[in-house]
C-alpha cells in the first residue's frame, strides 16, 4: 500500500471518528481515532519528507489526544466492574502495541509525547523508562527517551509476558480459567 493510501485511509478513519463523536458514540469514535492514528504511525516510520512528517506527527497527535481524552471521558461514567476490567485491560493492550510500533519506527521520542501517544501519566511513563533504560539500555537524555534498537526485541517480549501474567492473575480472580 502506497503512502498516499495509508494517508488517505487514516483520513477517512479520522472523519468517521470525528463523525462519531459529534454523535456521542463514544466507543465507536476511539476505535477510529486509534485506527487513524496505527496508519499514521505505520506512515510515520516509512516517511521521508520531513514537512509530512511534522504533518503527521501534528495529526497523530490530534487524534492521540482526542482518544484519550474520549477514553478518559468513558471511564468516568460508571460502566458495570465487569465492564471497566475489560476496558482496563483493553487500554494496556493498546498501549502494549502502540509502544511496540513506537519502538519499531522511532530512534528516540520526547516523554511527554509517549506519554500521550500511550494515554499515560508523564510521571508513570517516566517511572516505568528508568526500570526499562536499565534493563533494555535505553537512555534518557533530559526529556527524551533513546530507545536501544538492539534490545528492542527482548523489550516487547518482556512486556508481552509481564502483560499475558497479569491477565492470567485477573482471570484466576476472577474465576475465568
Amino acid at each position: 500500500m502506497s503512502g498516499d493510501s495509508i494517508f488517505n485511509d487514516a483520513m477517512n478513519d479520522a472523519r468517521q471518528a470525528v463523525s462519531l463523536d459529534r454523535e456521542g458514540k463514544i466507543v465507536e469514535a476511539i476505535q477510529f481515532y486509534q485506527e487513524a492514528s496505527k496508519k499514521l504511525i505505520d506512515l510515520l516510520g516509512s516517511n521521508k519528507n520531513k514537512k509530512l512528517g511534522k504533518i503527521i506527527e501534528d495529526k497523530l497527535n490530534e487524534y492521540l489526544t482526542r482518544a484519550a481524552y474520549l477514553k478518559k471521558k468513558r471511564l468516568e461514567q460508571p460502566p458495570p466492574p465487569k465492564e471497566r476490567q475489560e476496558l482496563h485491560r483493553e487500554l494496556e493492550n493498546d498501549q502494549i502495541e502502540k509502544l511496540r510500533k513506537i519502538i519499531k519506527v522511532s530512534e528516540s521520542m520526547e516523554i511527554s509525547q509517549l506519554a500521550i501517544m500511550l494515554d499515560m501519566d508523564e510521571n508513570q511513563v517516566l517511572k516505568r523508562l528508568v526500570n526499562w533504560a536499565d534493563q533494555f539500555g535505553f537512555i534518557i537524555r533530559g526529556k527524551e527517551v533513546i530507545f536501544n534498537k538492539d534490545t528492542a526485541d527482548s523489550f516487547i517480549a518482556t512486556i508481552d509476558k509481564q502483560y499475558a501474567s497479569w491477565d492470567k492473575k485477573t482471570q484466576d480472580k476472577d474465576g475465568k480459567v
